[in-house]
């Protein structure tokens, strides 16, 4: 390595517009199944997995597209200073929005096990992901205001690139860790199935490992684990002692740049969602009214069906004649 390079631009920028076209179709294709079945749609986790998903396809038509652009444009143009900024705002606000929305899946999964109601955890859903959204939002409005013109990135400060780090990335991730914990301890201890009010019916459902959460939270934790803490790290080289850095820059900044494509592919491990995929019409087994046990009740054959109402009828009792309060004797004969 005689000069310090960081690979050629333009297989980074054909990998970055694979990342942009295969994420598109991917979340694309969960918002979609989702929206168009109504018993997804109306559950508060498959709406959080919607907003999951809309992150992921901003991530992908636009971060990804200009990062594609930049690397492969032949001339350096400084006017997409502004749109570089814009794009590296955006992918900040969809990384904090994808891994606190994560937090709320686990969070959410453990009220459920605890008391059910698919009411309460709809509305949690939506409440959650709006605040999550605002919230992100507003996190980064200092770091906008701080920034110069002049700057096509948001990372430049090492003190702010450190906050705004822990802030996105490193505090959900801690989190989800121990939410992990919780979750996984919660499902070992506890097999029995629990009982679940919805519109004022009761239903038995058994307990079922969440696993497409967990493996989507691995695979965020883990996608951008290696670039954030690259980037915290401080570190200052010169010449060709940098190019060990740079690639590792690169090769990290690719992973975590490919979650939003290999992040869709986790909700399959769900079972509603994968028959939602699908198309495939299948009865839930996990759930089942308790009302259902009186189906299978059939009469006795002491017992006489009147107005759908059942009344016991035994043979064994003589019939007795009413008691009238007088007895009649019959007439003797004069004589």
């Amino acid at each position: 390595m005689a000069s310090v390079t960081i690979g050629d631009p333009t297989g980074i920028g054909a990998f970055r517009v694979l990342f942009a076209i295969f994420g598109t179709i991917f979340n694309g294709a969960a918002i979609v199944t989702v929206l168009s079945n109504r018993n997804l749609r109306s559950k508060g986790m498959y709406i959080t997995i919607v907003v999951i998903s809309f992150a992921g396809l901003l991530q992908s038509i636009f971060v990804n597209s200009v990062s594609a652009h930049a690397y492969l444009s032949t001339t350096t143009n400084y006017d997409l200073c502004s749109t570089l900024f814009g794009a590296a705002i955006t992918s900040s606000i969809c990384l904090m929005v994808i891994m606190y929305c994560l937090v709320l899946l686990f969070v959410n999964h453990l009220i459920h096990r605890r008391s059910a109601n698919e009411t309460r955890e709809r509305n949690t859903g939506i409440v959650g992901t709006i605040l999550i959204w605002v919230l992100s939002v507003i996190v980064l409005v200092p770091v906008i205001e701080t920034q110069s013109a002049s700057k096509c990135f948001i990372l430049t400060d090492y003190d702010l690139r450190v906050g705004l780090y822990v802030l996105e990335f490193f505090l959900p991730t801690f989190i989800l860790c121990i939410a992990g914990i919780i979750l996984i301890i919660s499902h070992a201890s506890s097999r029995q199935p629990r009982v679940m009010v919805q519109d004022g019916l009761s239903y038995q459902r058994s307990s079922i490992f969440p696993t497409h959460i967990v493996v989507a939270g691995f695979l965020a934790v883990v996608t951008n684990m290696p670039s954030s803490i690259l980037s915290v790290v401080q570190f200052t080289c010169f010449g060709t002692v940098c190019n060990w850095y740079l690639w590792l820059a690169l090769i990290f900044g690719m992973i975590a740049q490919g979650y939003c494509v290999v992040l869709p592919c986790s909700w399959l491990l769900d079972n509603d969602f994968r028959q939602a995929f699908l198309r495939k019409q299948t009865p839930n087994r996990n759930m089942a009214p308790m009302a259902a046990a009186y189906n299978n009740y059939t009469p006795q054959s002491n017992q006489v069906m009147y107005n759908n109402q059942q009344i016991p009828f035994s043979h064994s009792v003589p019939y007795a004649a009413p008691n009238t309060g007088y007895s009649e004797k019959p007439q003797q004969p004069h004589p």
